[in-house]
């Protein structure tokens, strides 16, 4: 059994769940265009705007599957909030880009194939480095993040018990002048677009990141809303699948990747 055809095993699962959701048409495939999302925060490399428009690792991909795949995607940003209450109620047919969890599990089936990691660290004003040396010292802090947001099982557990007050904001950028005006004690943020990000706003030697791992490098995906209605959208998923399995097993996310200096 080759590398592709243990893929496509692996996901039959997913299909059988598929089915049971009330996912299958028997409509003309690839009859209206799929109408996809992500969320609107930059994160560099992942997506930010150049001139207005969206630019990015995801974006490259969609383009990637849309020419491999001939199905018609159009990709739209959204808060991101919004774009998870969008894929519950079926007003979007999938997304791209998204942690996969329980709760988002219940309303979308994602395509298997990881298109990238992310690493959510921990960043603090540079004079609080010595005062946190574990986690523990976080309790009774104010934590920043952008709204939607999930983090480890774990973490989420103690934000719910009160160890923890958040404070959340539409963008990093936001979250970091809360940091430097004191706002908020520490930021929870993906490691390397935050760096990127310190470096643009110029105060890369004001925040440093903490030598902590709260949580494991985690996969981002591609997935389908189970509620949207649209053509045989069984076949878009197992098209789906073939496209990702062939990108994956030729590192094609790599070299996009690459082609943002960033691997």
């Amino acid at each position: 059994m080759n590398i592709s055809q243990k893929v496509r095993f692996k996901m039959i699962s997913s299909l059988a769940m598929i089915m049971c959701s009330g996912f299958i048409s028997l409509h003309t495939a690839y009859a209206q265009p799929l109408k996809f999302g992500f969320g609107d925060t930059e994160t560099y490399p992942r997506k930010w705007k150049e001139n207005g428009e969206y630019v990015g690792v995801y974006i490259d991909i969609i383009k990637e599957v849309i020419l491999r795949s001939g199905i018609d995607i159009d990709l739209e940003p959204y808060p991101h909030e919004r774009l998870l209450q969008y894929l519950e109620d079926g007003k979007l047919d999938g997304a791209i880009g998204l942690y996969k969890n329980k709760e988002r599990e219940q309303y979308a089936v994602y395509v298997d194939i990881p298109i990238a990691w992310s690493s959510m660290r921990i960043f603090v004003k540079k004079e609080d480095l010595s005062s946190i040396t574990g986690l523990n010292d976080l309790s009774g802090k104010v934590i920043g993040k952008i709204r939607g947001v999930s983090f480890n099982k774990d973490l989420e557990k103690a934000i719910e018990e009160g160890q923890f007050t958040i404070e959340e904001t539409a963008t990093y950028e936001q979250s970091i002048k809360k940091l430097l005006a004191g706002r908020i004690d520490v930021l929870i943020a993906p490691n390397f677009s935050t760096q990127y990000l310190l470096r643009e706003m110029g105060v890369s030697e004001e925040i440093s990141l903490l030598p902590l791992y709260f949580e494991p490098v985690r996969p981002v995906y591609i997935l389908f809303s189970k509620p949207s209605i649209i053509t045989d959208k069984m076949g878009m998923f197992e098209k789906m699948i073939d496209v990702l399995t062939d990108m994956e097993y030729e590192k094609t996310f790599e070299e996009i990747q690459r082609n943002f200096d960033f691997h």
